[in-house]
């Protein structure tokens, strides 16, 4: 009698994925609980997800997905399944355009957005500069700060920050993050007096993290995710910032810093203009 989780186990034994993609797989797989899954019909797979996602088409698809992966040997429940997948993709697009919309209307203006940043200071400061100029996401924040250029660590495990002291320039080294399997490590340089001046009120030491717990050790990921939401200008989080700056960067026609906005944080330009883009769904204007 294999549960979901049983069987996702199974799946993962034979199959190369991320830490973070065996962790979502197994998390999904647990909310089928202790049903046996070779004997769930296609009505009670759906009545399950729909049960546990009713208002959010993009995580029923998510969980969706567990049920395709454990049925791949029961072709006729596998073919529904997947036929069921490719509806509800519909309806998370149009989901996710009217979030945009939504979003369109009530954001602030990334004038409002570079003003405040201005008037925060130290660790507030440093998180929002990287949060604005080069789109971090949360887990981008998982940083380790070396003080010496040579005794920087052969990891993928983390991502590092080393100030230059005679350029003054910053390098960052980000291998952990949501993307890095798609796109890699990426290195790169920061020259700014501002964040220099509020960088050293951090006080770091060698292998501190930019962002600790009170012991100072490093944080889980939901302590991190909360703490950027409440460092974040108005509480706004990654997701709405790099909105934001889509939406200014397409009003200028500045299509050099969406590129590179892309390069920074590990994004496509198709994935920014689908799920990004506050226009989406929306006439943009001329």
């Amino acid at each position: 009698m294999p549960t979901a989780l049983e069987l996702v186990d199974e799946y993962l034994s034979y199959n190369n994925l991320s830490p973070q993609t065996e962790k979502n797989y197994k998390r999904q797989a647990m909310k089928f609980g202790a049903v046996n899954m070779e004997k769930l019909s296609y009505k009670a797979i759906i009545g399950l997800v729909e049960k546990e996602y009713p208002n959010n088409p993009n995580s029923r698809g998510t969980m969706l997905n567990i049920a395709i992966i454990t049925n791949k040997n029961r072709h006729d429940l596998y073919d529904r399944l997947v036929s069921y997948r490719n509806t509800l993709r519909e309806t998370i697009n149009n989901h996710r355009k009217k979030k945009l919309s939504e979003d369109l209307e009530t954001l602030p203006s990334y004038e409002y957005l570079m003003e405040q940043l201005e008037q925060t200071n130290c660790i507030k400061y440093v998180v929002n500069y990287l949060l604005i100029h080069l789109g971090f996401r949360v887990g981008d924040f998982k940083m380790q700060y070396i003080a010496r250029k040579g005794h920087i660590p052969q990891s993928n495990d983390l991502n590092y920050i080393y100030l230059n002291p005679k350029t003054k320039q910053f390098t960052l080294y980000i291998n952990k993050y949501k993307t890095s399997s798609s796109y890699g490590s990426k290195v790169l340089k920061i020259s700014s007096t501002r964040l220099l001046n509020e960088f050293k009120k951090l006080n770091l030491k060698d292998k501190d993290f930019l962002l600790a717990k009170k012991d100072g050790k490093m944080t889980s990921d939901s302590y991190l995710t909360d703490t950027i939401q409440q460092l974040s200008i108005d509480n706004l989080g990654e997701t709405r910032i790099y909105k934001i700056l889509v939406k200014h960067f397409i009003d200028e026609k500045d299509f050099e810093s969406i590129q590179q906005l892309s390069s920074s944080r590990g994004t496509s330009i198709e994935t920014i203009m689908s799920s990004y883009n506050l226009y989406n769904g929306n006439k943009i204007p001329t």
